[in-house]
């Protein structure tokens, strides 16, 4: 085992991987891609297939790295990732890059993202962030060009006015300098996060409120906290961000 980490850790591309580690990677449910400095790609297309039983993945200090998944037009592919982790990847420009390619990760219940400094969105668009029907974690921090968590590139008519996260229980957004808002609509829109308990903003100056132009239903919310300090949980979540930064 020692032996395989230590040839994964000094891997330049995973194009040219040998039969050792296909079977290695073939057999296990959770990964770890650390200082592998010189990989652009963390998933190549033609090898997405070796990884779809995976349930807890992180990729961690590889300095080159752009992309997590690359783009695959065989979408008939389906995850098992549950956990992902994504730490001190100071080139990543997308997770994802296309709607596709996020219908095959139904599974995945967790998502932290740290020190990712060229990441601008975690989901370039509304409809690729609503498509994670299990997401129930996700959390934020020290991403120095943050603008929005979720993007405004998708939502452009009346019919997309209602927008539902069904899973999202927990929302940590920490030490984000461009951060603006979670997203934002083009018009007056309904958000919906029917099982939302928690949302915490800290350190983050640029952000306003918290999705400009929506309406946000949280039944179930039961703490708001900017700045820690801790706000009633009746509290409209826009407004409470609005009147603190």
């Amino acid at each position: 085992m020692y032996v395989v980490q230590t040839k994964l850790q000094k891997l330049v591309t995973f194009r040219d991987i040998g039969e050792e580690l296909v079977g290695y990677i073939k057999r296990v449910a959770e990964l770890d891609i650390v200082k592998i400095h010189k990989l652009l790609n963390c998933i190549p297309s033609n090898m997405m297939h070796l990884f779809s039983h995976l349930k807890n993945l992180i990729v961690k200090e590889c300095e080159c790295l752009e992309e997590i998944f690359e783009s695959n037009d065989d979408i008939m592919i389906k995850y098992l990732l549950i956990n992902m982790r994504l730490l001190s990847l100071p080139k990543m420009k997308h997770i994802w890059k296309t709607h596709d390619q996020i219908l095959a990760f139904q599974n995945l219940e967790w998502i932290t993202i740290k020190q990712c400094d060229d990441l601008k969105y975690v989901f370039s668009d509304v409809s690729m962030a609503t498509s994670l029907p299990s997401l129930n974690y996700l959390e934020v921090c020290e991403c120095k060009k943050m603008e929005e968590i979720v993007g405004n590139n998708c939502v452009k008519t009346q019919h997309e006015a209602k927008i539902r996260f069904p899973s999202l229980e927990y929302i940590v957004l920490k030490k984000l300098p461009s951060l603006k808002c979670f997203s934002q609509s083009s018009f007056l829109c309904y958000v919906e996060m029917p099982q939302c308990f928690s949302i915490r903003t800290e350190d983050c100056p640029e952000m306003k409120t918290f999705w400009y132009k929506g309406i946000i239903y949280t039944p179930k919310l039961y703490e708001i906290s900017v700045e820690n300090t801790i706000f009633d949980k009746y509290e409209d979540v826009n407004e409470v961000i609005q009147q603190n930064n």
